[in-house]
């Protein structure tokens, strides 16, 4: 995929709960006995192996440029390909989201993340909140947004206290 600069990580949301790791708990069990889900699973592990990739410079600004991706999968022997705004900035620095749009199965998946360079300048993409957005719900963005900066600024002041994430 490329050469890998940069370590993906979750980091406990305020609750002291890893979200992240929770969710693709959940969805990989679903992924066992649904086509779907497995397809998901698989969109958003190829996501995450893509963030990796890609340098602190190329994340978006507020000036509405964009981080495409080319995605490919393959589940049950079938090719998947997908085409996206992977990253999109929300608004309040440095905070993004990770994106994942599907048609079929229609999925609209969201994670809240900063990066973070740590002591030793290795670059951290920090994933706190994911999420699913749904038609005709509200949209939990925003909120999940400020979640996610609170994280980032409890992190700058107890540094020592997410320490061993970065090690």
């Amino acid at each position: 995929m490329g050469i890998v600069i940069a370590k993906v990580i979750s980091l406990p949301d305020e609750t002291g709960t890893d979200v992240v790791v929770e969710y693709m708990q959940c969805l990989g069990e679903k992924a066992l006995t649904s086509l779907d889900c497995h397809i998901k699973l698989h969109f958003l592990q190829k996501a995450l192996l893509f963030m990796e990739t890609v340098p602190r410079d190329r994340l978006p600004d507020q000036s509405g440029e964009k981080l495409m991706a080319d995605l490919v999968i393959e589940v049950d022997g079938k090719e998947y390909f997908l085409n996206i705004e992977l990253v999109k900035s929300l608004g309040r620095q440095p905070i993004y989201e990770l994106r994942i749009d599907l048609h079929k199965p229609h999925w609209c998946f969201r994670a809240t993340f900063f990066p973070k360079f740590s002591d030793e300048q290795q670059l951290h993409y920090c994933f706190v909140h994911p999420f699913e957005k749904v038609a005709g719900l509200p949209d939990p963005t925003d909120g999940y947004r400020d979640m996610t900066f609170n994280v980032l600024t409890d992190l700058r002041c107890y540094p020592t206290k997410y320490a061993h994430y970065f090690s």
